[in-house]
């Protein structure tokens, strides 16, 4: 783990910072690199043993701090897209291409987190300013990634083969159908922000980026049913690992997870595979109430 020292340097300089990953020359370690140093970045000084917490939205606006970064995705056809991400909650909130953008239609965002002006600051209002009619939530409404693309997480193919088409399919901007949009986002998402999240998805894409007789391989794989638990869980065992620790290790709330075979466990304390399989939560401010 990166010294808290150091991570705060991190913090501090992250508008500075570059975020970049190419699915043509990645490996192993390059991509666990990649996720680690999001995980450096987006962290506060709050942990619960080998769990980090991501930043409090109060305290980043406050002090004026950035609540978004940007990371550089690069394919085999040297095609380059910049996505923005909210430190706050690892969602995407947007990306670009060149001198143009496209913001997913997250319209519950306070006025106060600079969505707006913060992200992409440099291409001016107007007709390269786009929002797209979806959000970047998985499911829950017509408006929702899956609903969009017409399919479900389970159906759709990960690696870096399926991350290197996603970003060519963004990168041809409003020439690209709305449901082949939201399947790339479901795509980055998942590669990016989830296995920041979980190193359980971390490790699944690396394990899809096998070395035999000293030669790189890139395999495709699809979620099974304990990564889509993972993360259609997130919000919740963030909230419940926090507030455990006021709780004598136990959650206030039980929650009710999937193995990789469909069967389901529930989850009441902070488990060895919890500690093994989840990284980084989302701040709670009834945990914290005085953390900035």
């Amino acid at each position: 783990m990166v010294p808290s020292w150091t991570r705060r340097f991190l913090r501090d300089h992250i508008k500075d910072m570059a975020f970049r990953l190419n699915t043509e020359c990645v490996s192993q370690e390059s991509y666990r690199v990649f996720i680690n140093s999001l995980r450096d970045a987006t962290t506060s000084r709050v942990e619960i043993e080998t769990i980090r917490v991501l930043r409090n939205p109060d305290a980043l606006a406050l002090l004026n701090e950035p609540r978004f970064i940007e990371v550089e995705l690069t394919n085999d056809a040297s095609q380059t897209i910049t996505i923005a991400i909210d430190i706050t909650n690892l969602y995407v909130v947007a990306y670009r291409v060149g001198d143009e953008c496209w913001f997913l239609d997250d319209s519950d965002y306070p006025p106060n987190a600079g969505l707006g002006s913060s992200v992409f600051p440099d291409i001016p209002e107007g007709a390269r300013r786009h929002t797209l009619r979806f959000s970047g939530r998985y499911e829950g409404s017509d408006h929702t990634l899956q609903s969009v693309a017409g399919s479900h997480r389970e159906t759709i193919e990960l690696g870096m083969a399926m991350l290197g088409e996603a970003i060519e399919l963004l990168c041809k901007g409003d020439e690209v159908e709305d449901n082949e949009r939201a399947r790339s986002f479901i795509i980055i998402i998942q590669m990016v922000s989830e296995a920041v999240r979980f190193e359980y998805i971390e490790k699944r894409v690396i394990d899809s980026m096998p070395v035999y007789d000293g030669d790189q391989y890139y395999m495709m794989f699809q979620p099974d049913m304990h990564m889509l638990s993972l993360e259609n869980n997130w919000s919740d065992l963030s909230e419940q690992i926090q507030r455990s620790q006021n709780n004598g290790g136990t959650f206030p709330r039980p929650l009710v997870l999937h193995d990789r075979a469909g069967q389901q466990y529930e989850v009441d304390t902070i488990t060895f595979s919890i500690f093994s399989e989840v990284r980084v939560i989302k701040y709670d401010p009834e945990s914290h109430p005085d953390d900035l």
